[in-house]
């Protein structure tokens, strides 16, 4: 599963654009309903701000998450993706990359 979450607070009188942009459900219960949709050993994706990196690791931990994996990117430091195996097994490890990682010859 992959989500992109609206997670800026209601600040623009369009309702359209803060329904879009904006939050409407906390980004805890976000990812807590997303996960109730991952089995064991599948896979979450979640594109984050920078700023809410803690209380999206520690819902994470909540829901059995395993193995983390945080992907930065050098253009722009506001956002982050976050990939996470469900392993109720395992405990929490959190491996963080690069975008350069990726595109380092193997």
């Amino acid at each position: 599963m992959i989500t992109n979450p609206p997670f800026h607070k209601e600040s623009s009188p369009n309702l359209e654009k803060n329904i879009a942009h904006h939050e409407q459900i906390p980004l805890q219960k976000w990812i807590e309903l997303c996960l109730k949709r991952v089995r064991n050993n599948g896979f979450f994706g979640i594109v984050i701000p920078t700023a809410r990196l803690t209380e999206t690791l520690i819902q994470l931990e909540k829901n059995n998450m395993g193995k983390i994996i945080i992907t930065t990117f050098r253009e722009t430091k506001k956002r982050i993706t976050i990939t996470a195996i469900k392993d109720n097994k395992t405990p929490l490890e959190i491996i963080n990359l690069s975008h350069s990682d990726y595109l380092a010859p193997k």
